[in-house]
This record gives C-alpha cells, sequence and structure tokens, in this order.
C-alpha cells in the first residue's frame, strides 16, 4: 500500500509538473521589429544594419513572417555575405521554435545554436534550387537536454550563388514545440492512387504537362514541399528533366506546358517524378492525378487564346509558354534572325534555364522552335547523366552568345549549312566560387539551328563567371569572347581569343561591368570609315573607346547610357546581312495576368553612334520594319498651337495598342510636353530635358533640348508595355501598364506641334 501510494504520488506531481511547465509562458529571444538589430553583432554585408520589412529589390515576395521585420540576407542580393550572432542568453524551456525559409544549403545558410563553442542545433532553409518559395515557415529544436545552458544563436549566410540567402523571425523558446502547417485536405475520394512513374506511348510531338501557378498545389501529406522534378527518359536516354509545379487534379490547372518529344514520335516514353535529391518521389501526395493527367499530343492546349490573352504583347516577341528572362545567343544566318532566351517552359518563375529559339525573316514576325539547349542532365545523385540528350547541359544554360562559323574554324561543318555555334554558362557539378568543373561551353548546329549539340570537350573556358559573348575579330582573323568575371571585391569582363573555338587564351579585362557583356564596332554618324568600339553589359550602360583583339580601352571616364526603366541583358544580333547592330533587351516585371508566360521583350532597336558636342553617343531606335505593321491612321494633326494646361490637341478610341510620333517646338516658358491615356502618361519636363521618371537625353550627363529647340517624340504603346523614344532615342524608357482600352489620348503643352501622329497597328500573330 506504502508503494502503491508512493507511486501515485510520484505520478500526480509529474503530472502536476508537466502542466505547470505548459502553463508558462514562452521566452521571446528576438523578433526583429526593431530598426536596429540592438546587441545583435553583424558581419560581412548580407544582412545590412538592421531588420528587412519583406522583400528586399528584386526579391521574390516574402511571406509567412510575423509582425513588420525580419531577418532576411537578401541586402546584397545572393554573392553577399555574412552573419548575425545574438547574445548570450539562458536554455530555459523544452523547445526553440522560430520562422526559417530562404536556401537550403547547410552549414552555409542556415542558423546554429551555439553551445559550449559548438553547433548543437542548426537548421536551412526549404530551397535549394531555381524556383521554390519565399515563404518562412515555423520549425523547431528540441533542446530539453540543453536546459540550463548558456547559449547563442548564429545565423550565417556564407554562400554566394542561387539561393544564397537565409531568412528568420520570431525566435521564442517554449515548452510546446511548433511545427510547419498541414496543408489543406482535397476534397472528394474519387481519385487514383500517386503514380511515381509512368510509360506513355509517343503519339505526338509534345508532353503536355499539366501546371499550377505559384507552386501551390493544396495536396495533402507529411511534405510541403511543391516542387517536384518530373524526369523523361526514352530508352535509356534523359531527354528532359524539369523543376516544375504540377497540378495534381484537373481542377487545378492553371496552363498547360509542353515538352518537346518531336524525334520520338511511335516511341514509347518513362515519367518520373521525384523530389529534390531522391529518385522518386516517397514524401509527395498519395492523391495526385498528375502523371494520369499527362498525355503526348501534336498540338499545344490553350486554356486561352495563344497570342491573344489580354496582356499578350501583340508586335514584340514573346514566348509560348513559361518564363523568359535575358535574350541570348542572337543571330542572323541564312535569311533568318534567331532568338534565343532563356527558359523556364514548364513555370512562370524563374527556373530551369532552357534557351528558347525563333526565327523570324525580319525581327518583327516570329515563329517559335522548340528550344535550341536543355537543362539538368544530372542524376537524383547530383552527377552528370552519361546518357543525355544531346543538347542537354549538366547543369542551367545560363545566358550566353552566338555567332555563324563562316569559315569552320572549329571543325564541326558536317554538310552544306555552315556551323552556328552558341557558348553558354554551364551551371552542373562542382560549379564552386573557386576551380570549378563546368564553366563556359559550347553548342553548335549544322542545320540551321534546328537541332544542336554540346561538345563533348566542354567546358571552353574555366573561371569564376557566366554570360560568354562569342565575336569574330577582322584584324587579327579570330574569335573573342567577352564574359562577366568575377573576383573578390571586383566585378568586370575578361576577354579570350581563339583560333579554333575550342582552346581559349585569357587576355584581358575590364572593371566594373556586371553580366551580361555586348561588344560592337559601330560607324559614327554616316562615316562608315570611322568607327569606335562600344561596350556595355546588363545595365546598358556603355562606353565607347578601343579594341585591340586583346583587351578594351575605353576613349572617357565613367559611363554613358541612354536606356533606362526595367530593361536589362539585352544584346545585338551577331553575322547582321546589312552591318546594322538590332538590339533586344528583357522587359521585365512586366503584368501577364493568367496567361501562360511571364516577362517579356523589347522592340528591336537599331543602335548607332552620334558625335555631339559632348562628345560620341549612342542611340537606339526602332528598326524601320515595325512601320509595316502600320495600319492606317487613329489620329493626324499638324502645326497647332497650344497654350497651356487648358489647351489640348485629343482624340478618343477604342485601340489598345498604338504608334504615335510627335514634334513640338516648345514656347519660351513652356514647363512640360505630356502625353496623356487611359492607363498611362508620358511626362517631359522641358527644362530638365528629361521624361519624368529618371530618363535624361544625351545619356547621363546633360539635358537634351532648351526652349526654342525641336523636341521629338515617339510612344510605342503595346498591351503590356509603353516605349518612349526622345530625340530619335538620344534616350528611351520601358514603363509597363495595363493594356485597358486607350481611351482619350491627350496631348499638351506651351508651343507649336508641328505633328502628331497616332497609327493604329496591326498584330504580328495574326
Amino acid at each position: 500500500m506504502i508503494r502503491q501510494a508512493l507511486t501515485t504520488a510520484m505520478l500526480v506531481a509529474a503530472a502536476l509538473t508537466a502542466t505547470l511547465s505548459a502553463a508558462e509562458p514562452d521566452i521571446l529571444i528576438a523578433d526583429f521589429e526593431g530598426d536596429t538589430y540592438g546587441d545583435w553583432k553583424v558581419t560581412g554585408d548580407a544582412f545590412g544594419t538592421g531588420p528587412a520589412r519583406g522583400s528586399i529589390g528584386t526579391q521574390r515576395k516574402v511571406t509567412g513572417f510575423l509582425g513588420n521585420g525580419l531577418v532576411n540576407s537578401f541586402v546584397g542580393k545572393d554573392p553577399a555575405t555574412g552573419t548575425l550572432t545574438s547574445p548570450a542568453f539562458t536554455i530555459e524551456r523544452d523547445y526553440i521554435n522560430f520562422l526559417i525559409g530562404g536556401g537550403m544549403h547547410p552549414g552555409k545558410t542556415c542558423i546554429n545554436l551555439i553551445v559550449d563553442g559548438k553547433v548543437a542545433r542548426t537548421a536551412t532553409g526549404p530551397n535549394d534550387r531555381p524556383g521554390g518559395s519565399e515563404r518562412l515557415e515555423w520549425t523547431h529544436w528540441d533542446v530539453k537536454a540543453l536546459k540550463g545552458q548558456s547559449a547563442t544563436l548564429h545565423i550565417v549566410d556564407q554562400y554566394g550563388r542561387g539561393w544564397g540567402h537565409i531568412n528568420v523571425d520570431h525566435i521564442v523558446q517554449s515548452h510546446t514545440p511548433k511545427n510547419k502547417a498541414a496543408a489543406p485536405p482535397l476534397p472528394g475520394d474519387d481519385v487514383p492512387s500517386f503514380q511515381r512513374t509512368r510509360d506513355i506511348p509517343i503519339q505526338g510531338k509534345y508532353l503536355l504537362v499539366p501546371i499550377k501557378n505559384g507552386g501551390r498545389p493544396p495536396f495533402r501529406g507529411p511534405s510541403r514541399s511543391t516542387m517536384q522534378i518530373l524526369d523523361v527518359f526514352v530508352g535509356d536516354t534523359l531527354v528532359h528533366s524539369p523543376n516544375v509545379y504540377l497540378a495534381h487534379r484537373k481542377d487545378e490547372i492553371d496552363w498547360w506546358a509542353n515538352l518537346d518529344l518531336s524525334e520520338y514520335v511511335g516511341r514509347k516514353a518513362k515519367l518520373r517524378l521525384r523530389l529534390p535529391g531522391r529518385a522518386a518521389v516517397d514524401h509527395c501526395p498519395d492523391d495526385s492525378q498528375a502523371l494520369a493527367l499527362m498525355e503526348t499530343a501534336d498540338q499545344i492546349r490553350n486554356l486561352l487564346p495563344l497570342y491573344d490573352e489580354p496582356l499578350r504583347p501583340q508586335f514584340h516577341h514573346s514566348q509560348q509558354r513559361g518564363w523568359n528572362n535575358d535574350p541570348n545567343g542572337m543571330m542572323y544566318y541564312d535569311g533568318e534572325y534567331h532568338l534565343f532566351w532563356q527558359s523556364n517552359p514548364v513555370g512562370k518563375c524563374s527556373a530551369n534555364k532552357y534557351w528558347g529559339h525563333s526565327v523570324s525573316p525580319d525581327m518583327i514576325h516570329w515563329k517559335e522552335l522548340p528550344p535550341a539547349l536543355r537543362a539538368n542532365g544530372q542524376g537524383p545523385d547530383g552527377q552528370p547523366v552519361a546518357n543525355r540528350h544531346p543538347a542537354m547541359a549538366v547543369g542551367h544554360c545560363h545566358s550566353g552568345g552566338g555567332n555563324v562559323d563562316l569559315r569552320n574554324t572549329g571543325g564541326f561543318q558536317t554538310g552544306d549549312h555552315r556551323v552556328m555555334i552558341l557558348t553558354f554558362t554551364d551551371t552542373g557539378p562542382g560549379r564552386a566560387r573557386t576551380f570549378p568543373n563546368f564553366s563556359e561551353s559550347l553548342a553548335y548546329s549544322n542545320d540551321r539551328g534546328r537541332t544542336w549539340t554540346c561538345w563533348k570537350g566542354n567546358p571552353i573556358i574555366r573561371h569564376l563567371g557566366r554570360d560568354p559573348k562569342l565575336f569574330w575579330y577582322e584584324p587579327g582573323k579570330h574569335w573573342n569572347i567577352g564574359v562577366y568575371d568575377e573576383k573578390p571585391g571586383s566585378r568586370g569582363v575578361a576577354f579570350y581569343k581563339s583560333t579554333d573555338l575550342k582552346t581559349w587564351q585569357r587576355t584581358g579585362r575590364i572593371d566594373n561591368f556586371f553580366e551580361c557583356p555586348e561588344v560592337l564596332h559601330l560607324p559614327v554618324g554616316a562615316d562608315p570609315n570611322r568607327r569606335r568600339w562600344v561596350m556595355f553589359a546588363a545595365d546598358g550602360q556603355y562606353v565607347v573607346g578601343e579594341f585591340n583583339g586583346r583587351a578594351f580601352k575605353p576613349d572617357h571616364e565613367g559611363k554613358h547610357r541612354f536606356i533606362y526603366g526595367p530593361v536589362y541583358a539585352g544584346q545585338c544580333f551577331s553575322n547582321p546581312p546589312d552591318g546594322r547592330a538590332v538590339y533586344i533587351g528583357w522587359a521585365r516585371r512586366l503584368n501577364t495576368g493568367d496567361a501562360p508566360f511571364q516577362e517579356g521583350f523589347t522592340l528591336p532597336l537599331r543602335l548607332t553612334l552620334h558625335e555631339t558636342p559632348d562628345g560620341v553617343r549612342m542611340r537606339g531606335y526602332p528598326i524601320e520594319e515595325l512601320d509595316q505593321l502600320h495600319d492606317g491612321d487613329l489620329f493626324a494633326a499638324t502645326d497647332k498651337t497650344l497654350a497651356g494646361d487648358h489647351d489640348e490637341l485629343s482624340f478618343e478610341t477604342r485601340e489598345r495598342i498604338a504608334d504615335i510620333h510627335i514634334t513640338v517646338k516648345p514656347a519660351a516658358d513652356a514647363k512640360t510636353i505630356s502625353l496623356t491615356f487611359s492607363d498611362g502618361d508620358v511626362v517631359y519636363d522641358v527644362a530638365a530635358g528629361r521624361i519624368r521618371g529618371g530618363a535624361k537625353a544625351k545619356g547621363s550627363e546633360d539635358p537634351a533640348a532648351t526652349p526654342g529647340d525641336t523636341v521629338t517624340l515617339r510612344v510605342v504603346i503595346d498591351r503590356p508595355t509603353v516605349e518612349i523614344f526622345l530625340n530619335r532615342g538620344e534616350t528611351y524608357t520601358l514603363q509597363p501598364r495595363e493594356a485597358k482600352p486607350l481611351g482619350k489620348i491627350a496631348l499638351k503643352t506651351r508651343g507649336l506641334v508641328e505633328a502628331f501622329r497616332a497609327y493604329k497597328m496591326k498584330s504580328i500573330w495574326k
């Protein structure tokens, strides 16, 4: 009886202790709601001087944090590194709970619990591949065994590449663990069992893949990961392996992607789903129909009218499906202009990095071909798959250049057609911060760009960098590559030379350029015998100077500029038939609504050099081929005097696209020239010589027009964009818009309107 009573008392005491412990309030370690980190110690440049207030710069939207602030090491973008260390505290509860997101790079993007100078617990973000989400989720450490000990927290960002940042918020000690929230269950039980693999006959040239935008399929199961890898094999050859956010039921499908299987029609494909780093999906929804929904067909599947979606550009190139960023490999050969671009064919986010491919006879009307290069030739073990498609790189096919080997210097030619060459960055295994195994690589085509083969001797250049632009140097009869080149504390472009496209020698470097270089040799004005070299990188800021086949020497200090707005990473067509330098850039952050594509491109712009009182300057203006799309006048007026704010030239239209040309002689007291329409306006500040919003004429140094001078504006309006050309391209800027009917278009100023003409525009897709 005594023993039983003691046992009962002990159980009661234990239960009472547990109840009292559970009732103890949580201890807040940090909620990051202040303007600074307080007593936390900061090193490096990744974390800034205080908590972030959500997303930073170009970062995707960050969600899931509490209150207004959080730790976000995207301050210096992914290349930045640093640490954030807490004051010492005593572990007084059973668990430490916190919100975490960002990159999954153990030991490099993580939060560590330090006890006795050693890492006692650690956690990282969920993302280790392109795609993914910036959402923070709860996690916890069980620290019962460490109670009573002194500890510190060490938030680490020591990874400088993709997903090289960490997000943390609301760190608390608690007796109750917090776990990642469970996804809501799917309604209905009438779904087949989940399939990890499926054999499918290839009866058409496309594999149709059901996509859910944003990676938020509401499936149930122990894993909240929404990104999967779809491996497609034909025989034992890996032909596609994209990261993909799949719709798991018919009612979840936002759009249908397609993967090219045209060379395998009549055979069988094996489809396999897996998680990153796993051979198959063993923690994914057990009620998914994703593989069962896939089929092959000769036609792509559209839920909206193709090329007539509400926000589809009508006279700019745009890809049928998926994401685009940088234009790549642009060249002319045998009657066709070839445009390649950074493409995610199965998602509206930046991932996968195929090279999309379109051709055009005139740089205006485009036909999309199957992607030229394919990404992700790695197996579940992260190593290259030996038997993969000839056009498949080991990692991602990052940006680069293209050209035509007219002299067969590389020895790749096998038929009557000249060899087309692509140079690109393969981000495959071993691409570390020092001595990468893969860097700049080469692919070639012997059939006018319809099929491509990655050279088996890749890589052609090993260094820390990306985006190789290939060009021919005629005086030396050799090839050059200008490529973004990283060094600690320095960004620049390195130059390499080769006579056979395979063996390359480093010859020079120029500092202060970042990503996607372009190098051109252009006449100044109308004199073909006076030529200068021009160099720019992704932001479009350029230098004029001399290139001797080894290195670039600018004529001046600093850089000039004529491109403004969300335009990035443009380049020009190589091997042009008429010698023109024609530029196309990436138009960023456009609203495409529910359409199955994201992002866009600029108009093709002819780049020219001109002598000015301030020196040689570059201009960019739409190529004359655009004028073939004019379909009559919406409005025309000449020699009209306007007296100011309440005086205007205007008309109304239900059109959503137009090309508007304006020539004005402002009065001496004129302040602005403004053009307004339903969802936008263009305002030229006469005194400042700039388009409001930052576009100053004649580069970045000097105002363009003075009162009394003639000012020309060309405003080209497509469904998602407005492009503005001041004084025939002294400055160029792009603005996003919402594709509304233009409504009332009104021109206001003080002065003489010499010409105001608006053209109706044809669609290139109809």
